[in-house]
Parts: C-alpha cells; sequence; structure tokens
C-alpha cells in the first residue's frame, strides 16, 4: 500500500511539473532588476536564469498559477529635458535633481520600465532598457508646476 501511495505521489508531482515546465516564467516577472542586483542574479546567463525559474517552479517558491494579467504596451520615452520626462503613455513626471544629468544623457526615445519604491519623496523608477545595467532615474508622478 505505501509503495503505491508512493509511486502515485511521485507520478502526480511528475505529471504537474511536465505539465506546467512549458509555462515558467522568466526570472525577470519573478524578481525585480533590483531584486536581481542585490542577489547577483543579474550576472548568470540566459539559460542559467531559465533554469533558476525552473527550480523555483517546480519546488514552491514561486506560485505558478497566480492570477494572469495581460502586459501593457512597452514604453518609451516621449520627451525628456532632464528635469522632466514624458512617456509614450503621456505621463508626466518629475525627475529628482541628483538624476538630472543622467536623463539628460538618455537619447533616442529608449524604452523604459517604471517600477513602485519605498522611497516617499521619489517613489518611483523610470529604467532606461537600452543601457548597459539597466540605468534609473527616480521620479514622481505626476509632475505638478
Amino acid at each position: 500500500m505505501l509503495k503505491n501511495k508512493s509511486l502515485y505521489l511521485i507520478f502526480l508531482f511528475m505529471a504537474t511539473f511536465c505539465l506546467g515546465a512549458s509555462e515558467v516564467p522568466s526570472i525577470n516577472d519573478m524578481m525585480s532588476i533590483e531584486d536581481q542586483r542585490r542577489t547577483g542574479v543579474i550576472r548568470l546567463k540566459q539559460n542559467q536564469k531559465m533554469q533558476l525559474a525552473k527550480w523555483l517552479v517546480a519546488h514552491g517558491f514561486y506560485e505558478r498559477h497566480e492570477k494572469v494579467t495581460p502586459k501593457a504596451p512597452p514604453l518609451y520615452l516621449k520627451s525628456n529635458i532632464g528635469s522632466q520626462m514624458t512617456l509614450s503613455d503621456d505621463s508626466d513626471w518629475e525627475i529628482a535633481p541628483e538624476d538630472v544629468k543622467t536623463a539628460k544623457d538618455w537619447k533616442d526615445n529608449p524604452k523604459v520600465r517604471v517600477e513602485k519604491t519605498k522611497n516617499p519623496v521619489y517613489p518611483y523608477k523610470i529604467y532606461n532598457l537600452e543601457t548597459k545595467g539597466n540605468e534609473y532615474v527616480k521620479a514622481r508622478f505626476p509632475f505638478s508646476s
């Protein structure tokens, strides 16, 4: 009886793992860029990140059946004067004074990502996804003149 129960559990685990293996989210869906930097995951090669994601799902460290929400269209920098930015969704942002020089260097309407932070003054980071290391600036929204 115990042997049959063990075989059943192994079968159930393998079936669940095999069926879900093709639906494993990327490590970028599991961890923010900041968490990847802090933990060193950002230095892994793409295939290593994929294997880590599969392992996390298989061992229950990531809930594979989370509510799926459609991805928003990518955001791009529409206009930029350094201290203020407008993104492709027409949202206006005020850039932290210490990040204005960095923001002014962003050229050619790069693809960006906005993340919420715990900073009470500039509670968002806008990442330039087209620079090495995912450079970011601190920002607040909406910009008020």
